[in-house]
């Protein structure tokens, strides 16, 4: 099944909003929505959709040791390696992938069967 790269994006945003994602689980997670056994299709999938989501300023990526916010620029280098997308070979320098307000605003304004959850 071939899926659009909104679709992606939306995959991506609906991991974010709902929990704390490491980058390599975000890829796995992409491999399982066109059930997608390539694992190198998935990474270029998700690449374009985070980095059009890093753009927008939808997302951000934290480092976690220290946990630390990643400017732009740094981010975008990283969505696009995919040996980032990959199991890293020591968790304490995983990458973290956090939805931002607006695009939880997005997530949440795209889902009519959702409620978005109060604000804390």
């Amino acid at each position: 099944m071939k899926v659009s790269d909104v679709d992606v994006e939306m995959a991506i945003l609906d991991l974010t909003t709902e929990d704390e994602y490491l980058l390599v689980q975000v890829g796995w997670a992409l491999r399982s929505l066109a059930d997608e056994t390539d694992e190198e299709n998935a990474i270029r999938a998700g690449q374009a959709a985070l980095c059009s989501l890093l753009l927008r300023d939808e997302v951000r990526m934290y480092t976690t040791s220290p946990e630390s916010a990643m400017d732009l620029q740094t981010a975008l280098q990283i969505a696009g390696d995919p040996e980032s997308w990959r199991r890293p070979g020591s968790w304490d320098n995983a990458i973290k992938v956090l939805a931002t307000k607006d695009g939880a605003d997005r997530y949440y304004g795209s889902r009519s069967d959702r409620t978005k959850p109060p604000d804390t």
